[in-house]
């Protein structure tokens, strides 16, 4: 008896030492008053109950009531152990609340965008730190002050004041426009206005501003560039062509249209044969090929074309090589000017005098004279000026011609006068540069008819010379633009294409080439461009490829093939090594700060590696191999490279096959619903199942959904497919009840949703469609959510869930405990039950991990009125704890699994009541 009064004493006493620890711990009046009334009625019970028992006559009395006394001890000690395990679960609730508060408003404040909240008469209650900087007025001054004047241009108060009335009246409206600093200067922003609602009332709208000045001005100088490109090849009064090897028109302008009378789409990849003669395209053809082989720029004279209705014109054209990066000739371009008129006029002028039909033929330009007999030229003046310069400066010897032609092009010039000369052509014409006064090589066209005497020997030559650099340069442009990126001055996809095509003719010819392409995709760069603006982006694009140029050989190669992807070929490799090499190099490189407008960016790449191989017959091939190589790369994280191995490309062609496959199976009826048992936890009676669907492929067999819903997901193919679940579901669901007849326990059918299916429009009444036409109960169908669908929209998706539950479905979130865990947002939503993870049930059982967790679940769902489903209970001890912790339902291997209907209609039987 002693010894139970004294543990007695010890434990009041460690109660009492505890209760002053945990005073100085509360400082509160309230707990104290509350902790301080528990205590007087423990206290007062205590006594009354350790009275009764000492009031006993028998001598046991006694012992009893020592017993009591130290059981009543115990309770105490317990209560406040209880009591400030509660309070510090308390305390942490309100510290995590706190951090999320100033979490929140350092977004706010520290947004790269101005953002401003007014209230529902337009007036600013809150700006950021953006908003000060961007338009100049600080919180103090705007704060109280109608938005649209301060901000908006006079002459677009009226609009502004219309967007403001949209978004006030629940509209999310986003748009470009002009907006007014405080010093009065006007710029260009994107505008973000959004309704904030609380409660389902609308409190106030919520403004972003993006200044997208420079966007839209580079956007201006694009467009004036191209206008400025089109103007020039348009304005050019000859017709330009450009054809490839075969003849086929690929390149043309509105002169060469008119020439022939056809449209643009008719005469875009037209072949030449089709509006010349056949001896004319001999002919011409014939000119081709001397190109072809020679490599030397030609014209053809006298060249007769059939216009579309038919009627006929005489032209002169010039023949230029056109040729890839590796001087292979890949098609031909030139000036072709219709010389109908002049053919004419020299016809009706030859029978005139001599020197005047010379000059005639040649006139154009600059004439020039040369008299073969006296060794003597004449010159005009216009000749002269073109090379600028005065009619004096220059005699009359054949030299002050040909000194001034380019030492590169006056063997040419020589061999086409002395050919003319001899007779084997009707007409001098040649091309070479000629040097100006300035020091500038000009580009001249040269032309001339000799005279000759009675035994054909040539006395006379007399011509013209045009200056045709403008037309050289406008060509070189055009060259140039075609094979090169505009922003980056990279070559780019059709002079890659071409290169890499030449690279793999050369591997078929020499065993012991090698040759790698890099496939690089910038990490993150959408980042750059929506938080610093597609100018910042561009600059960002061209500092990169100058680094990428720097890590290269002479004689690899860096291409821009559009946005933020470029391609490397690196010609003439030992092995993998050196690919790796210098992927690791330009990672390396790239990994250093850039410095843009004055601001430090990062970036990163990820780098796709696809090695040569006598296999691949098209440059595509290996582009496509390294491009998926990179996304494996991308896969890994940033800054990565990968190369690439047919595992890759199998399992890419195996993606695809499955898409092929997956279009085709709700046509074909492959699509197969399983049905997992749940169990109540209470009776051990079967109270539902969850639908789950699989694939039934000819060939693969049962395909479980992880294979393929993430697919089905990406292709759209998840809303057809999971319509079908839904009235296949429903439909054997009311089956089931009618079976079971009216007296049966009611059964419900648990349905999946994806994001896609609950962001549709028509969810609701598709599901309300279903319903009607099977005949099942609103009430015994159960459509499941997982939390990340229940946060994205969060306001949306309250009135889709109100709009089910008021149609009595119900609705229950799927996998909790995995996703956001909002339970802030939680008592929003309008839920009927929550399922544990079965992460968290895996581990019940053992040495009670993951016991709390469930067991806050529990309490959660209970204090919100929800029901609580464990799903994945494969042990005894598993159930059994979570019948402990209260939990109503479950479902898992325990029980059954996943059956077809046959197999769930013996499974009725099975169930008996626990």
């Amino acid at each position: 008896m002693a010894i139970l009064t004294v543990l007695s004493l010890a434990l009041r006493l460690m109660a009492c030492a505890w209760s002053g620890v945990l005073w100085r711990r509360l400082r509160d009046w309230r707990f104290a008053f509350l902790f301080g009334l528990l205590a007087v009625m423990f206290a007062y019970a205590a006594g009354t109950a350790v009275g009764a028992v000492r009031a006993w006559p028998s001598p046991t009395g006694s012992v009893f009531a020592g017993v009591a006394d130290l059981g009543v001890s115990v309770l105490a000690l317990l209560a406040v152990i209880f009591i400030e395990v509660a309070i510090e679960r308390e305390r942490r609730t309100a510290r995590q609340l706190e951090t999320e508060r100033a979490y929140f408003a350092h977004l706010f404040e520290n947004a790269p965008e101005a953002i401003v909240v007014v209230d529902n008469d337009s007036r600013v209650t809150r700006t950021n730190v953006e908003f000060e900087h961007m338009f100049g007025y600080t919180g103090d001054e705007v704060r109280g002050r109608p938005l649209d004047e301060l901000i908006a241009p006079p002459h677009l108060i009226e609009e502004a004041h219309g967007v403001t009335r949209r978004v006030a009246d629940g509209d999310r409206v986003a748009f470009e426009t002009v907006r007014r600093r405080r010093d009065g200067t006007l710029f260009d922003v994107s505008v973000l206005g959004m309704p904030i609602r609380v409660e389902g009332g609308q409190v106030a709208v919520y403004g972003i501003y993006r200044d997208v000045t420079d966007r839209r001005r580079a956007e201006r100088a694009r467009r004036q560039s191209e206008e400025r490109y089109h103007t020039i090849l348009d304005t050019i009064e000859d017709g330009y062509y450009e054809v490839d090897t075969s003849g086929n028109l690929v390149a043309f302008n509105d002169a060469l249209q008119r020439l022939l009378g056809y449209g643009a789409e008719e005469l875009r990849g037209m072949n030449n044969r089709r509006y010349m003669a056949e001896a004319e395209a001999r002919r011409v053809y014939g000119t081709f090929n001397d190109v072809y082989r020679s490599g030397a720029p030609a014209r053809i004279f006298d060249w007769e074309v059939i216009r579309s209705d038919g009627t006929r014109r005489i032209v002169e054209a010039s023949v230029t090589p056109v040729r890839d990066g590796q001087g292979a000739v890949v098609g031909f371009r030139g000036i072709v000017r219709d010389v109908s008129d002049r053919k004419r006029t020299e016809q009706a002028l030859r029978a005139s005098e001599e020197r005047y039909a010379l000059a005639a033929r040649g006139a154009n330009d600059g004439l020039w004279d040369w008299d073969l007999v006296n060794a003597a030229v004449y010159f005009s003046a216009r000749w002269k000026a073109m090379l600028g310069y005065r009619d004096h400066e220059i005699g009359d010897q054949p030299e002050e011609w040909f000194h001034r032609v380019h030492p590169d092009d006056v063997g040419r010039l020589r061999k086409d006068l002395d050919t003319h000369l001899d007779g084997a052509v009707p007409h001098f014409q040649t091309e070479c540069r000629m040097l100006h006064k300035d020091g500038v090589y000009r580009w001249m066209v040269v032309r001339g008819v000799a005279e000759r005497a009675a035994d054909g020997t040539p006395t006379r030559i007399a011509g013209s010379q045009t200056d045709i650099s403008e037309q050289k340069d406008a060509e070189e442009r055009l060259i140039h633009d075609a094979f090169h990126d505009a922003l980056t001055g990279l070559p780019n996809r059709a002079l890659f294409t071409n290169l890499l095509d030449r690279s793999i003719g050369r591997l078929r010819r020499h065993s012991d080439y090698r040759f790698a392409v890099l496939f690089l995709d910038i990490d993150r760069f959408k980042v750059v461009n929506d938080s610093l603006g597609h100018m910042i982006g561009d600059q960002l694009l061209v500092a990169a490829a100058r680094r990428l140029a720097a890590c290269l050989r002479p004689g690899d190669t860096v291409a821009r093939l559009g946005g933020d992807e470029f391609t490397i070929l690196l010609d003439d490799i030992v092995g993998v090594e050196d690919a790796i090499g210098v992927a690791e190099r330009i990672q390396s490189d790239l990994a250093t700060a850039f410095t843009v407008e004055q601001r430090d960016v990062f970036t990163s790449a990820s780098i796709g590696i696809a090695l040569s191989d006598r296999a691949y017959q098209r440059p595509e091939e290996i582009l496509r191999d390294a491009d998926t190589a990179m996304y494996r790369a991308k896969a890994r994280g940033r800054a990565c490279h990968e190369v690439f191995t047919s595992r890759m490309h199998t399992h890419a062609v195996s993606l695809l096959n499955l898409e092929t496959d997956l279009r085709r199976a709700l046509e074909r009826e492959e699509f197969r619903l399983y049905y997992q048992p749940i169990i109540s936890l209470l009776t051990g009676e079967l109270t539902g199942f969850e639908a789950l669907l699989r694939w039934a492929h000819p060939t693969r067999g049962i395909v479980a959904p992880v294979e393929f819903i993430r697919l089905a997901e990406e292709t759209g193919l998840i809303i057809p497919i999971g319509q079908w679940v839904l009235w296949e579901a429903c439909r054997q669901a009311e089956a089931w009840r009618r079976a079971r007849g009216p007296d049966a326990a009611p059964l419900t059918m648990s349905i999946n949703l994806s994001a896609r299916q609950f962001a549709e429009a028509t969810l609701v009444e598709s599901v309300a469609d279903a319903l009607a036409v099977t005949g099942l109960p609103p009430t015994a169908l159960r459509l499941e959510i997982t939390e990340s669908i229940l946060m994205d929209h969060a306001e949306a998706n309250v009135r889709v869930l109100d709009q089910l539950r008021r149609s009595g479905v119900h609705v229950q979130v799927d996998d909790f405990g995995t996703g956001y865990s909002s339970l802030s947002y939680l008592h929003r939503f309008s839920l009927d039950a929550l399922k544990i993870d079965r992460s968290f049930v895996a581990g019940l059982g053992r040495s009670g991990e993951n016991t709390e967790i469930v067991r806050t679940i529990v309490t959660l769902a209970r204090n919100l009125g929800m029901l609580v489903v464990a799903e994945g209970v494969e042990t005894g001890a598993q159930r059994d704890v979570l019948i402990a912790l209260g939990c109503e339902q479950a479902q898992g291997f325990l029980f059954s699994g996943p059956v077809d209907a046959v197999e769930a209609d013996a499974f009725f039987a099975r169930v008996e009541p626990v």
